[in-house]
């Protein structure tokens, strides 16, 4: 799967999820928005039916009070007038009146007068026995006072009734009371929707039994979201997802519950919360998908194209291995810089791969053209690889003889031969012995040398065998004319030493001069400097002092090997060089953070020695020691005396060295080979000029160190040395 792809996943992954999280919690949030406002609007509708219910029972009430205090009515209790219940009790007066139920009760308590209409036939009926039981055994309704006067509902068999009870007296609302006039209403659920006056409700009357002997349990077991509309008697349910109900329970004159009034009202507006949140989401989708495509296009066409182009061009190179092809990415962005840096980079590895492919020539050249026989053998004593000299020792051409075993290359010398192969690859020692070759099979009579060494991979495993064959027989015949040839080799070295010692002036002159003018451009004081050329030069000059440097070094090691390295002595403070380094090194190991100690010992205070050289070892061994420590640690130089010797230590704690690395530090050019060292930058001059320069001041250097703990380098240097050239 390609970027392109990976990234319009992740950008559908990104928005959908957005997209999900955003629909759930609008969802939660709207909806749960819509219900409190559903659950608002039921109860508004709740609290209006009450309230019209309770206007309707004022009405009642105050109807009451005008007939209860009318001559005519007063008249009535007194003469039983026929024409009064002709003329004011009739069915028709009864609806307009909106009563179903009139009593006229005198003050024993006997019914003068009982009208009852049922509110859905008109039929006429029986005064229900739960009113009669009120009226003739307690006499709770009787209004023997002026003042006495209830409303309120009453339970019958007939369903709920709404009851008033007012006393019977005169126009002028004043005694004697004539009796007590009762005035009732059924309540029925067409009779509620009626004064509830609101379109789109259902109103029913719910069977007070479900109340139980506790009617405020009722209430509180109901489910309800918000707590808070439970007011008064009122409770709120949702049924399901089209109708939401509320409920209203109204005592009785008893203060038992009377009735319990249930309001249906259709769900519209979590109707509509839907359609909104729909509509949000399917919106909110559509913006995020074009986000997403937006967001996708302007990737690819600003990231992803860029890197396809990278992409293509670096499979481009490693197919065709050409190092000479070069990225061309349009631009100014971090893209621009990459691809220079690419470009840089194949630079640097087509230089590399050609100076790797000269090397490579040079080294066949070179193995071609040893007066040994070079012969790789595998585990299995398989040749898989000679030089071309075999073919003067075995006749054959190198690639007759690859392939073919040890055995079949040597016949009946083999068996003199394997065992010491066979040790070389059991124990890894290198075996060196000299064969007689005899004049059979076309042998001459020579005799050879022969090196079996043992070859390992780069886990130490064992893979194969080396030999190594050389023709001696004219050494051995000629030891003297040898020994004049190693004595004319090491003339010849000497002469190249002398040869880098006298050159120095040469070198030095004009790497002098190209330092000293880069400098003087520097200072810009024949003009100034555009950024791109102050650059240049500081880097000419930089890199100018760099190989001053290494010249320096390179001319050092050539005069001690010439023996023209003079050594003049003087007599110094030790404590003086001390402070000189340190001085030298602060801004170095203060930028690493690192904190450095020097100690002298009790007794120590000059020494009679070459000063120059003196502060070159020291120089040497502290930077670096400071070069391999990390950041914020601990370099520790001290001095002290040691018999007639002075014990010169500098000791870290920096990455360390392995005990096999420890005897290659000290040889020219030589660093030691893991990766944690090659982050490190230097020739590998420094430590064999300090070994070469301690030799020439008559001490010794010794190291000891620990990888990842630290190390600790110690010169022993005669307190009083001598002129010496």
């Amino acid at each position: 799967m390609n970027v392109s792809d990976k990234t319009l996943i992740i950008i559908c992954l990104i928005f959908a999820s957005l997209i999900a999280i955003s629909g759930g919690a609008s969802r939660t949030i709207l909806l749960s928005g819509y219900l409190d406002l559903e659950e608002q609007d039921i109860s508004e509708k709740l609290e209006l039916v009450e309230s019209n219910f309770q206007s309707e029972v004022s009405r009642i009430s105050s109807l009451n009070h005008d007939w209860a205090s009318w001559d005519k009515t007063f008249e009535f209790m007194e003469n039983g007038s026929q024409t009064y219940i002709n003329s004011y009790l009739t069915d028709e007066i009864f609806s307009e009146a909106g009563i179903n139920l009139v009593l006229y009760v005198n003050n024993s308590g006997e019914i003068v007068y009982e009208k009852v209409i049922d509110p859905e036939t008109g039929e006429t009926l029986q005064i229900p026995s739960e009113l009669r039981r009120v009226v003739h055994e307690n006499g709770s309704l009787l209004a023997l006072h002026p003042g006495d006067q209830k409303s309120g509902l009453i339970r019958t068999g007939n369903g709920p009734l709404i009851i008033s009870s007012r006393p019977i007296l005169t126009s002028t609302d004043s005694g004697p009371v004539g009796g007590t006039l009762i005035m009732g209403r059924y309540v029925t659920e067409s009779f509620l929707n009626e004064i509830a006056g609101i379109q789109g409700i259902q109103i029913t009357l719910e069977d007070v039994e479900i109340l139980g002997s506790e009617p405020a349990s009722y209430f509180e077991d109901l489910p309800s979201r918000n707590p808070d509309t439970e007011i008064d008697g009122q409770h709120i349910e949702v049924i399901d997802e089209k109708w939401i109900a509320g409920y209203i329970r109204l005592n009785d004159l008893e203060e038992e519950p009377g009735i319990l009034i249930k309001v249906n009202s259709p769900r519209t507006l979590y109707a509509q919360g839907k359609h909104n949140l729909v509509f949000f989401i399917i919106i909110f989708s559509l913006a995020c998908i074009i986000v997403a495509i937006a967001t996708n296009y302007l990737l690819k066409r600003l990231i992803i194209s860029n890197l396809t182009e990278i992409e293509r061009f670096v499979t481009d190179i490693g197919e065709e291995n050409n190092l000479s092809k070069r990225l061309e990415i349009k631009g100014g962005d971090e893209f621009i810089r990459l691809s220079g840096g690419i470009n840089s980079m194949l630079q640097d590895l087509e230089l590399s791969q050609k100076e790797v492919m000269h090397r490579e020539s040079e080294k066949h050249a070179l193995l071609n053209s040893l007066i040994e026989v070079l012969i790789y053998l595998d585990s299995e004593l398989k040749i898989a690889w000679t030089n071309n000299k075999v073919s003067e020792y075995f006749g054959e051409k190198t690639e007759a003889i690859t392939g073919r075993t040890h055995h079949e290359l040597w016949g009946d010398k083999n068996p003199i031969l394997a065992p010491f192969v066979r040790k070389a690859l059991n124990n890894g020692k290198t075996q060196s012995f000299e064969i007689n070759v005899s004049d059979k099979d076309s042998w001459t009579g020579e005799i050879w040398s022969v090196t079996i060494g043992s070859v390992r991979d780069r886990d130490g495993k064992l893979i194969g065998t080396i030999e190594s064959i050389l023709d001696i027989t004219e050494v051995k015949k000629s030891e003297e004319k040898m020994l004049q040839a190693k004595i004319l080799a090491e003339n010849s070295n000497r002469s190249k030493s002398e040869f880098l010692s006298n050159m120095s002036h040469e070198l030095r002159t004009p790497l002098n001069a190209v330092i000293g003018f880069a400098d003087i451009l520097n200072e810009e004081g024949f003009g100034p400097l555009n950024k791109k050329q102050k650059r240049f030069v500081g880097n000419i000059s930089t890199s100018g002092k760099h190989l001053l440097k290494l010249i320096n070094e390179i001319l050092d090691l050539s005069k001690i090997e010439a023996g023209k390295m003079e050594f003049k002595c003087t007599e110094f403070s030790v404590k003086e060089k001390f402070d000189e380094i340190k001085d030298i090194l602060f801004p170095v190991f203060s930028k690493k953070k690192i904190r450095i100690e020097f100690e002298i010992g009790d007794g120590i205070t000059t020494i009679y020695s070459d000063e120059g050289k003196f502060v070159q070892v020291l120089y040497n061994l502290v930077s670096n020691a400071i070069k391999f420590t990390e950041e914020g640690g601990f370099v520790k130089v001290s001095a002290r005396k040691n018999g007639d010797m002075l014990q010169l230590s500098v000791k870290d704690t920096g990455i360390g060295i392995t005990e096999e690395d420890l005897m290659k530090i000290f040889h020219p050019f030589v660093q030691v080979d893991s990766f944690s060292t090659r982050q490190y930058e230097g020739t590998g001059l420094g430590l064999a000029l300090v070994d070469q320069m301690v030799q020439l001041m008559g001490g010794e250097i010794c190291v000891f160190s620990q990888p990842g703990i630290g190390s600790e380098f110690i010169c022993m240097i005669p307190l009083k040395n001598y002129d010496r050239k």
